[in-house]
């Protein structure tokens, strides 16, 4: 059984965030050098993946230039950086995962830990 890669799962990750977008109006602000978009899609990419220290996020772009691209950054942001943002997004983020969640119960799983744990699985 052939299981999606990680490309599949950004580019998921970053239609859903699209939608989710839509779903609660998000405000539009100044542009960031990092995108909110794109790191929140890292932020959960990366809860999925396991690495939930910031260093080892920081060293995971670092070593993975080619995903920097995929998440959509400009470049590699600086774990204080990635630490900053993660709180300001922290409420986005929340609000992102119970959104994936519910969309896991519209198709028809279980619950939306089945979701989860089948990416966390292959990924």
């Amino acid at each position: 059984m052939s299981y999606p890669d990680h490309k599949y799962y950004i580019t998921f990750f970053f239609q859903r965030y699209k939608d989710f977008e839509k779903s609660i109006n998000a405000n539009r602000t100044k542009p960031k050098v990092h995108s909110d978009s794109s790191l929140v899609v890292f932020f959960a990419f990366m809860e999925l993946r396991g690495p939930n220290r910031f260093k080892a996020q920081y060293l995971f772009l670092l070593t993975h230039q080619d995903q920097v691209k995929q998440f959509k950054l400009k470049s590699v942001p600086d774990r204080t950086t990635l630490s900053r943002r993660y709180k300001q997004l922290a409420p986005r983020i929340e609000e992102f995962i119970t959104y994936l969640g519910d969309l896991g119960v519209s198709l028809d799983t279980d619950t939306p830990r089945d979701v989860v744990y089948k990416a966390k699985g292959s990924v």
